[in-house]
């Protein structure tokens, strides 16, 4: 698992006008809590902020420094975005210990090749990631589901998965991936070519027209 390692200042100033304020040195503000420890207000980098939250997301654990203060090991949390732009606006860090008991959403990955894909069916992956509750420093990165034996038509559920260690929080009935028949396209109605006129009834008009003349 990757390691990752954040720095922050505390702050001793609050509120939404501070916070403001903050954002435009490049700063955002922070709140480091838990482990039944005080909360302690913090603020970080707003690049290397960005750059650590998006590599670890929520799930991986985070080496926190206090500039002249405590050193922990942290989950980040409830992150806020600007709603136009993306721009991280503020995030709490969790502190964590080996004994920890968290709730995390974790990615699933598809492993394997199908042996219902490699006769022609279509693999339809349902659930991108499952809620889990584990310690702390044992978080996976990301959920195998093996879709080696499935067959046409066949699929798996949240609840056919055996994982040690994990209490899986995510509804077992859920379907995590699919295997489909191929979809076969309708061929269009053949168009009928237009019927020629016979020749009898082209000579009797023909002859019609001319009496009509004369």
């Amino acid at each position: 698992m990757n390691k990752f390692s954040l720095t922050v200042q505390a702050r001793t100033r609050h509120g939404k006008q501070y916070a403001k304020q903050a954002r435009r040195k490049g700063l955002v503000p922070a709140t480091l809590y838990g482990a039944g420890a005080d909360p302690v207000s913090v603020q970080a980098d707003a690049r290397t902020l960005a750059r650590v939250f998006h590599q670890a997301h929520t799930t991986a654990i985070i080496d926190v420094t206090v500039e002249g203060g405590e050193t922990c090991q942290a989950l980040f949390r409830e992150p806020v975005f600007h709603p136009l732009n993306d721009t991280l606006l503020h995030v709490d860090l969790m502190r964590v210990s080996s004994t920890s008991m968290v709730r995390v959403e974790v990615p699933v990955e598809i492993v394997g090749s199908s042996k219902g894909v490699l006769a022609g069916g279509i693999l339809d992956h349902v659930l991108h990631a499952l809620e889990i509750e584990c310690q702390a420093l044992a978080i996976p990165e990301r959920i195998p589901v093996d879709v080696t034996q499935l067959e046409i038509g066949d699929h798996i559920t949240v609840g056919e998965l055996k994982l040690e260690g994990l209490r899986i929080l995510t509804d077992t009935d859920q379907t995590i991936v699919t295997i489909s028949a191929p979809r076969v396209e309708e061929e269009a109605p053949a168009e009928e070519e237009p019927t020629a006129a016979e020749p009898e009834l082209v000579k009797r008009k023909k002859a019609t027209e001319e009496e009509e003349e004369s």
